[in-house]
C-alpha cells in the first residue's frame, strides 16, 4: 500500500511539471508567421516579444504594446499582463531559437510562428 501512494504522489509530482524550459524564452521573438487555421488564412499582425529571465514579458503588437508576467506550466505559456486577466497558449514547439504555439483568438483556432532575434 506504502509503495503504490509513492508512485501516485510521484507521477503527480511528474505531471504537474512543465514540459518545457521557461529559461529558453528569454529574450527578444519576432513574429514570423501567424494562420487561422480554420481557413488557413495567413494573418500579418505584429506580435512581437520579450522575455526575460526575471518573469517578466512585453508584448509589441504595433499600434498597441502590453507587459506583465509569464510562466510555462505543462505544455503551456501562461501571461497575466499588469493588473489584467490571465490568458494561456498551448505551446507546440519551444527551441532555444523557435517558438510555435496555437492560441485561441475570438473563438478561432490560431497558429503562431517565432523566431528569436
Amino acid at each position: 500500500m506504502k509503495t503504490v501512494f509513492s508512485i501516485i504522489l510521484l507521477l503527480s509530482f511528474i505531471s504537474c511539471g512543465s514540459k518545457y524550459d521557461d529559461s529558453l524564452l528569454e529574450g527578444k521573438w519576432k513574429t514570423v508567421e501567424w494562420i487561422k487555421l480554420d481557413n488557413n488564412q495567413l494573418l500579418t499582425n505584429q506580435m512581437d516579444f520579450v522575455f526575460d529571465n526575471n518573469g517578466r514579458y512585453s508584448l509589441d503588437y504595433g499600434s498597441a504594446t502590453e507587459k506583465g508576467k509569464f510562466w510555462i506550466s505543462g505544455e503551456y505559456l501562461h501571461t497575466i499582463e499588469d493588473e489584467r486577466a490571465e490568458k494561456k497558449v498551448r505551446i507546440i514547439n519551444l527551441t532555444t531559437d523557435s517558438l510555435v504555439f496555437e492560441m485561441n483568438r475570438a473563438g478561432y483556432l490560431e497558429k503562431v510562428s517565432l523566431l528569436k532575434m
